[in-house]
């Protein structure tokens, strides 16, 4: 008898939308931020760097350790060996110390779930059914030790949730009027809302602002 071939595929319940936002210190040409956004075959990630001090060899510090994991990311090595290799390229760049934080967050589109990883990264702020949450576990940035590791907690979230990551310069003047926007936020546009928090970021810490950094991610149903 003729048979039949079935075929099973995972359906993707979760997609988002994104947007973001940076102001270089001082208005100069260079940010010492920088971050990405990909996808793989099962997963999307943002990955974000705050490079030590502001100008040019902060950018300089933040693209290579992004772009570097990145990479390693996209060929398939796993995080805590990528983070291992991303931290010796940096420790090795020069003579002179060159530090950097990581940023990640890891998100399975098929589960909802969030892995958030940081090496001395800026907490992250993630609203879960109209709450507002903040992850902030103690880590050490890239280029400092041989021995680096990631600190990471795991969250789910579902559609109309919230993911907000930002570099340190956000939070020059505390945390608690972020949260208060992320609450009052109704569906908003997500590059928008990311202005936003980055101008109201600007006139909180006045003239003597950091690199600053916000991308948004909310989070939508399929």
């Amino acid at each position: 008898p003729q048979g039949k071939e079935l075929t099973f595929m995972r359906k993707e319940i979760l997609d988002f939308r994104f947007g973001c936002a940076s102001a270089s210190c001082g208005n100069r040409k260079l940010c010492g931020d920088y971050f990405e956004c990909f996808r793989t075959d099962s997963k999307a990630y943002v990955i974000m760097s705050d490079g030590m001090g502001t100008g040019g060899r902060a950018a300089i510090d933040s693209a290579m350790t992004v772009e570097i994991f990145s990479r390693l990311i996209k060929a398939g090595i796993g995080l805590d060996t990528a983070l291992g290799f991303t931290n010796i390229a940096l420790a090795v760049k020069s003579e002179d110390e060159s530090l950097s934080t990581l940023d990640v967050a890891e998100i399975d589109l098929f589960s909802g779930e969030v892995t958030l990883l940081k090496a001395g990264a800026a907490p992250s702020f993630y609203s879960c059914s109209g709450r507002v949450h903040t992850a902030e576990p103690p880590s050490t940035p890239l280029g400092i030790i041989n021995d680096v590791g990631f600190n990471r907690c795991t969250v789910k979230l579902k559609g109309g949730d919230m993911l907000v990551m930002v570099s340190d310069g956000i939070l020059g003047n505390g945390s608690i009027w972020l949260r208060d926007e992320i609450k009052a936020a109704r569906n908003p546009d997500a590059r928008e809302f990311s202005e936003l928090l980055l101008e109201t970021a600007r006139r909180k810490c006045g003239k003597n602002y950091d690199d600053m950094t916000v991308v948004t991610l909310i989070m939508e149903e399929r």
